[in-house]
């Protein structure tokens, strides 16, 4: 029986990994030049945001506190960019971010806070969560920036 929830939760796990809806077509894959590093489009008159990185790890936190993380980028394309929205995937994270127009080698930034409360266990429970930064005038049009949590319950 438990060899059979087991496998059941393995197997819901990986359903929703693998839903993400993102497609690439079968050229890309046999190309390899399926990545998000790569601008995509006409490239002549749109910025590009580059992410220093695009994962942030807060280690072991306390259930119920709050931490930020600000993810910079630099618009490394040849024309402005603009942040259109940011949308979390939980109501745990708030985001906020450059609402200015970005030009060619200028800097940006979109910040998350996650809230923790209800969320650990007595031995720690990863959090990982996800936002989604959507741009104007972009060779690439969404970036999906990742963090992670351990959360102990006190």
């Amino acid at each position: 029986m438990k060899y059979q929830i087991s496998i059941f939760i393995l197997t819901a796990a990986l359903l929703a990994a693998c839903s993400g809806g993102g497609k690439i077509s079968a050229d890309k894959i046999d190309n390899n030049t399926a990545t998000a590093d790569k601008p995509q489009g006409d490239t002549s008159t749109r910025g590009w945001a580059k992410f220093d990185s695009e994962f942030h790890d807060f280690g072991k936190i306390t259930d119920g506190e709050s931490v930020r993380h600000k993810f910079k980028f630099t618009n490394v394309g040849k024309g402005d960019l603009v942040i259109s929205d940011v949308q979390a995937a939980c109501g745990c994270t708030s985001p906020s971010w450059s609402k200015e127009v970005i030009p060619p080698g200028g800097e940006g930034y979109v910040e998350t806070v996650f809230n923790s409360t209800g969320r650990g266990e007595p031995n720690g429970i990863e959090n990982t969560k996800f936002v989604d930064v959507f741009f104007q005038n972009s060779t690439i049009e969404t970036t999906k920036l990742t963090f992670r949590a351990l959360v102990v319950k006190k």
